[in-house]
């Protein structure tokens, strides 16, 4: 008994053995085979301040590869201030809730008492948290206080928070002396129960007191009425994702990613065009892992007049969110056109350009690994491949890329909000 019980020991620890080979193999393998030269990419890179895009392109989109790295979230102000200066750019959206876009865009209009801490303290997301997102933010102000070409705005588009909706309609109220105050909603921003409490029953019923009482023409004229009652459509909107099985991401995503355009649509005919949007790669994308993406909408309805820009990396240490708090993990991408970057530096590819090149062309048009990380910690990510890279031609992707060698982990100012 005992010999059969160490050869099943030692079958079993082969076994393992055998399997965490081939995953590492599986892992691995892809990026030492990128990691070569491709000589002739340096005779199309561009840098993020070479003209981007064409003139009579109405909506630009940016994505990041990963949420957790500070290398994107800089690009997020290079690409904005190309924009700006080359095609008249004249707001960004970013993947945040539209109410706390509004604090942002009030913040940056000067108008607003708050202190840009305490618009943070109101940003859901802590990815929009950290230094390189305040000096958009900051950038973006100033340009608006001394310029006399133009006016830069500031929106969200996402409808997965609306706390800070409810927040933006209860200040309205108080700032003009509307005779309108509800208990469940001074609980609800009190922080006494989440969304998807039962208790949120009375905070929608005084929510639709409210918007009948501010859709009174006496009340058409004050400043601000129009988004504030925009915030009312996109707590109506959160209120029907919160209603999606928490499992069905499928559902989730695609009611998400519809919603986020609609939203998109409904601000580009308020500011005008063109504009600049930015969020995951795997939103302003053509396409995605599992569901129809926002991108893939805004081609429908756009047509030539969307450009999508994504971005990669080779090697990143990315911040991502884990059940203890935020930490940081490495993984790779095996993305041959990043891997480039480490001798050209940051650099950025329009993948028309490359048409009269075919060995160029056939790597974006064929299919190509590129890293795909989200917000969240998932133990798989080190195990299985498929979890952390996307494999899909780039070019039915995006219209161009921009690529980082090695991206490194931002950090979240006033951490713990």
């Amino acid at each position: 008994m005992k010999k059969i019980l160490k050869i099943v020991l030692i079958i079993a620890i082969l076994l393992i053995v055998g399997i965490f080979a081939v995953v590492m193999f599986q892992m691995y393998k892809p990026v030492l085979d990128a990691s070569k030269e491709i000589n002739e990419v340096g005779d199309y890179a561009l840098s993020v301040t070479d003209e981007l895009v064409g003139q009579d392109v109405k909506v630009i989109g940016l994505g990041e590869a990963t949420h957790g790295n500070k290398e994107f979230q800089e690009l997020k102000l290079d690409v904005l201030k190309t924009l700006v200066r080359d095609n008249g750019v004249s707001a960004i959206c970013f993947e945040m809730d539209y109410a706390e876009g509004l604090l942002v865009n009030e913040y940056i209009s000067g108008k607003s008492d708050m202190t840009i801490e305490d618009v943070f303290s109101h940003i859901s997301f802590d990815i929009y948290r950290t230094e390189e997102i305040k000096e958009l933010i900051e950038w973006m102000k100033a340009y608006n206080a001394d310029s006399k070409d133009g006016y830069l705005e500031f929106y969200g588009f996402d409808i997965q928070n609306p706390e800070v909706d409810v927040y933006v309609i209860d200040e309205f109220v108080k700032r003009n002396h509307i005779p309108l105050e509800s208990e469940s909603i001074r609980a609800y921003l009190a922080g006494e129960f989440r969304f998807r409490d039962e208790r949120m029953a009375d905070v929608f019923a005084s929510l639709e007191t409210y918007r009948e009482t501010l859709s009174d023409d006496k009340y058409k004229d004050l400043a601000g009425i129009d988004k504030v009652l925009k915030c009312f459509d996109n707590i109506l909107l959160s209120k029907e994702l919160a209603a999606i099985p928490s499992g069905d991401a499928v559902a989730y995503g695609t009611y998400r990613d519809k919603a986020m355009t609609d939203n998109i649509v409904g601000i580009s005919d308020s500011v005008g065009y063109p504009i600049m949007i930015t969020g995951h790669n795997g939103h302003v994308g053509y396409a995605g892992s599992y569901v129809k993406t926002m991108g893939a909408y805004l081609k429908e309805a756009l047509g030539d007049d969307y450009f999508v820009i994504g971005t990669d990396y080779f090697k990143t240490s990315t911040s991502l969110s884990t059940v203890k708090g935020r930490k940081n993990y490495t993984y790779y991408s095996a993305d041959p056109l990043s891997y480039q970057a480490k001798r050209l530096g940051t650099y950025y590819l329009r993948f028309d350009d490359l048409k009269d090149n075919e060995k160029l062309n056939s790597i974006v048009t064929g299919k190509m690994p590129t890293g795909s990380l989200g917000e969240g910690f998932n133990p798989l990510n080190k195990l299985l491949p498929g979890t952390i890279r996307l494999y899909a031609p780039p070019a039915d992707l995006y219209d161009g890329m921009i690529f980082v060698y090695e991206a490194s982990p931002f950090t979240i100012l006033n951490d713990g909000m």
